[in-house]
Order: structure tokens, then sequence, then C-alpha cells
């Protein structure tokens, strides 16, 4: 075999490597949305999943009681200011608005905020 058909091998792999890679950037990911909820409780927490349960809209993805937070997604798709909304308005029923904010921190920083809290 010559050098020819290795070479169009070749950039047939990288063709497909490339397109491959170019649909996964691609592919959406799921809206979530985190809360810093002062006064965070298991009652409150169970409240807010079970009503969510019930809308069958959102779930609670992550949830740190001892932190106070909560970590938000929906169920089918969607856009996060959406969300935000659905929460907020459900939130507020359980626990006020004044005792929520929008957390900045990203799933691993909960996640590693709640392991601290919790080792305290």
């Amino acid at each position: 075999m010559d050098n020819t058909f290795f070479a169009r091998v070749a950039a047939f792999v990288a063709l497909i490597l490339v397109m491959v890679t170019g649909l996964r950037a691609q592919t959406p990911t799921t809206p979530s949305i985190a809360y810093q909820v002062s006064g965070l409780n298991p009652d409150m927490r169970d409240q807010l999943a079970q009503a969510l349960h019930q809308q069958g809209i959102m779930r609670i993805a992550f949830a740190c009681v001892p932190a106070g937070i909560l970590v938000f997604e929906p169920l089918n798709g969607g856009l996060r200011a959406d969300l935000q909304q659905q929460v907020e308005d459900l939130m507020s029923q359980y626990v006020g608005r004044s005792s929520i904010a929008v957390s900045t921190l990203d799933r691993n920083q909960l996640e590693a905020h709640c392991a601290g809290v919790r080792n305290q």
C-alpha cells in the first residue's frame, strides 16, 4: 500500500474526530441554579422537594442543609431565567424571598463548601 492510502485514512479519522468534538461542544447542558438559603432546615428542603415532585417541572439536584445550599435543575430543559423565576416563586412560599440569594459558586465549589461546613 502506498502513502496516499494512509494519508486518506488519517484525514478521514481526523475529520470524524473534529465532527464528534464539534457535536459535543454543541450539546446543550441542563441549566441549573444554586441558592444560599438562610435558615434552611431538613423540613424546608423536604417540603420543597415534595412540591417540585408534584409540579413535575424541576428537581433539587443537590442539597446541603448545614451550608444552606440548594441546587435546582429542570426536568425537561428550559432557560435559566425561567428556572430562576419558578424557583424563587416556589421558595418564597416556604422560606421567604429575603432568605434566599443566588450563588455564584459552581457545583464543585458548592460541594467543597458543603464538605467544609459538615466537617466543622
